[in-house]
């Protein structure tokens, strides 16, 4: 009588244990992360910042472009912020890589539209910074500085610890990402209010970039510069219409807070885009938010909860929860 063969049977992971829904997790984690501090990503479009807000909010992008052209001496100064309705300014008149004269605000195409709500504050917000120039043109030296200060251009004739030098060349493509500065970042604030309070002031409430251009062609159209904002909007109450596409804030979580918070710190300001588009900057973030040490998340999640004002402690259990949101 001939044998049966015997079934091979694979062995099965005890009851309780799914290591694709890990995976699965680390990478939904990953995108929530990157979401929040990479704001060209497509990630952070509709991301809503991570706090104890149980706001509805509707969710929305600037992508705003200009040209920056230098002067007769070849040089160029401007700063950007994160308020639609003072988006960017560029300096009128440089004298001896000093400004003496400051351009006025510029105000993006969104603004009208921020203005039917009552609220407005930002998730992520940077600047992409390219050179246009012909290749017999494209010359010069480019300083990013990254500051709080936006009261006069005339700071960009100072360095500081963050200023990074870039020679402008063809292809040359950079990008500058803000980070929060204070509990004040994660505030709402009236989407008309003018950018003037601040300024005078002095200081804002997340990083800012101020450029400053010398040895660059004379009078020529040198720099494309993308502003990138990704921002929330909080309903009118007596507007229907407003509500049509909120939707409630993510669920709190001290931990994903204390990762997102630790990125941010942590990461660069200036980058090669390419990095960023190719997804490095992801492939770099994304073991660092699965493999973290405990002590490490703890510390950071500490840090952002008394930023917050919040005095819950570190826990996994709503891990789960939020990402379900970009699902």
């Amino acid at each position: 009588m001939p044998r049966r063969r015997k079934r091979s049977q694979k062995k099965r992971s005890p009851r309780g244990s799914r290591p694709n829904v890990q995976n699965k997790k680390s990478k939904l984690l990953s995108r929530l992360i990157e979401g929040q501090v990479n704001p060209f990503s497509v990630h952070a479009r509709g991301s809503k910042q991570f706090d104890e807000s149980s706001a509805f909010t509707n969710t929305s992008t600037i992508a705003y472009h200009t040209t920056a052209s230098t002067d007769a001496n070849g040089a160029l100064a401007f700063v950007s912020t994160f308020i639609p309705s003072a988006i960017y300014r560029e300096a009128t008149t440089i004298v001896s890589d000093a400004v003496t004269v400051n351009g006025s605000y510029v105000t993006s195409n969104d603004t009208t539209y921020i203005e039917t709500h009552t609220h407005m504050r930002v998730v992520s917000y940077g600047v992409r910074i390219y050179c246009i120039a012909n290749a017999d043109k494209a010359q010069g030296i480019l300083r990013i500085a990254t500051t709080s200060s936006i009261a006069s251009l005339a700071s960009f004739e100072t360095s500081n610890s963050h200023t990074t030098y870039i020679p402008i060349e063809t292809g040359m493509d950079v990008t500058w990402c803000s980070k929060p500065l204070g509990h004040d970042f994660h505030s709402f604030i009236a989407p008309d209010a003018s950018v003037g309070s601040m300024s005078t002031a002095g200081t804002m409430p997340c990083t800012v970039p101020d450029v400053f251009v010398s040895g660059g062609p004379a009078s020529t159209g040198l720099l494309g510069i993308e502003v990138r904002i990704n921002y929330e909007l909080r309903p009118d109450e007596t507007d229907v219409g407003t509500y049509r596409h909120a939707t409630p804030s993510f669920p709190h979580n001290p931990s994903i807070a204390g990762r997102v918070i630790s990125h941010l710190t942590n990461s660069p300001h200036v980058q090669e885009t390419a990095e960023l588009a190719t997804g490095a900057a992801l492939a770099y973030m994304a073991p660092k938010a699965a493999t973290a040490a405990a002590s490490a998340a703890s510390s950071a999640s500490t840090w952002y909860s008394s930023l917050l004002g919040i005095g819950e402690s570190v826990g996994e259990t709503a891990i789960e929860m939020a990402p379900l949101a970009l699902l």
